[in-house]
This record gives C-alpha cells, structure tokens and sequence, in this order.
C-alpha cells in the first residue's frame, strides 16, 4: 500500500449550473480549478493530492497541473448528489484502484481559490485524530428568513436590541463555513460515521477576503475585482 497518509481530494464535476463549466473557466491567468491543485500541492502537509470528476477535460487539465486522478461515476454528478457521497467514492476507488488508505483526508472545494496552502497546513495542525475542522469565515451579517406562511422573521438576532459588532459576545458571533477547508479522520470517514460533519468540531477562521466561494457569476464577478485590485495595488 502506498505510503500518503494525508490526502486532499478535490471535487471537481463538468455538469455545474450557476457558473457553466466552472472549473474550466480561466480566472485571472488559469483555470478555476488550478487554483485549489497548486495550492494543495504546495501544502506542507498534504502527500497527495486527488481531483474526482466525471469530466474527461477537467481530469485531464487536473493531470497537466500534476493533480492525480478518479473517474467519477457519472451519477455522482447530479445536483442532488451529496459531497460525502463522491468522497466516499473518491476513497474506495483509492484503495481498490490505486492501493492507497490514508489516514487523513483534506477536503478542498475548487469554489474556493483564494485560500492558501498555509491555510491548509494551519487546519491540519488544529486536526487531533478525533475531531473534524472545518474552515469558516465570520459572518456579523443581520439574517432574514420568509416562513411558508410568508411572514419575515429574523434569524439569530433580535431585531429590537441590535448590538454593533464590538459589543456582540464572542458566543454569539456567527461563523459561516466557506468550503475551503475541510480536515477529517479517514477511517472513522469510511467505516463508521460515514459523513464527514461528525464532531467534536474544530473552527478554522479564515478572512472574509480569501472566503470567496464561487456558486454565481456575481461571485465571479467579484473574485476577478478582487484579483484586479490587488494586481493594481501590489506593492511589489
């Protein structure tokens, strides 16, 4: 058996909705997708690192930026298919196919390219072997939900005490997960909990600006203002 006991796996399907062909489409000077395989490959941590699609052009842009490769079943890729289900995949078709069983899995979204690979290697160490850490990024927004019955209500504030930000207690902060970062026990993965939102839960905090998560084209929109303003304003 192969001796990469930290693993990062990458979902990276061909059939997206809210942006088309996504992980193909070029974001500043490369695809999508070769954001999150870069940064994974430079992770301290990370041994290997896995893209699962069932898109013969995005396995074989994933193998030109060095990523290795699983050929999703093709209904893996339908929109209601859940995340856990294609990690579950990704990890038999590893130890069947490839005779690789790691021990640590680090789940990366390609939705989210502007974290770091010290972000990835920061989540690993907060990993102890029997916790799951998930990234997040701080959430002081003021939600709103519609009931069925069309009534507006608000959800987690009272809208009659609305405390600044400076003033909420660090219990009541929200923290929204954003994908980037995702830090699991394989084994405990595979054979017993069989999800990978099992707990105790250990919170990564990321900033809000390496949070973008891509699901619309004003997500996009805003991650290539983001990338042209720094372009603009780096100092070097």
């Amino acid at each position: 058996m192969a001796k990469d006991r930290v693993v990062g796996i990458i979902p990276a399907r061909g059939n997206s909705k809210g942006i088309p062909r996504k992980n193909l489409k070029l974001l500043g000077d490369k695809p999508l997708l070769a954001w999150t395989i870069e940064v994974a490959l430079s992770a301290m941590c990370v041994d290997s690192v896995w893209v699962t699609s069932e898109d013969r052009e995005i396995l074989h842009l994933a193998e030109e930026y060095k990523a290795l490769t699983i050929t999703r079943p093709p209904e893996l890729s339908l929109d209601q298919v859940q995340l856990d289900d294609v990690y579950l995949n990704a990890l038999w078709q590893m130890e069947y196919h490839h005779k690789v069983i790691p021990e640590v899995v680090i789940l990366l979204q390609p939705t989210s390219p502007f974290r770091t690979a010290e972000d990835i290697d920061n989540a690993h160490r907060m990993f102890s072997g029997e916790n799951t850490v998930l990234s997040v990024c701080l959430d002081g927004k003021f939600h709103w939900g519609i009931t069925e019955e069309n009534d507006v209500v608000p959800v987690w504030h009272n809208p009659l005490r609305r405390l600044g930000r400076q003033w909420i207690p660090d219990i009541d902060k929200l923290y929204q997960e954003n994908g980037a970062v995702g830090v699991v026990d394989a084994k405990r993965f595979t054979l017993m909990e069989r999800t990978t939102r099992f707990g105790p839960y250990t919170l990564y905090v990321m900033p809000p600006e390496r949070s973008i998560d891509l699901d619309t084209m004003q997500d996009w929109e805003e991650a290539e203002r983001m990338l042209e303003w720094n372009t603009i304003h780096d100092p070097a």
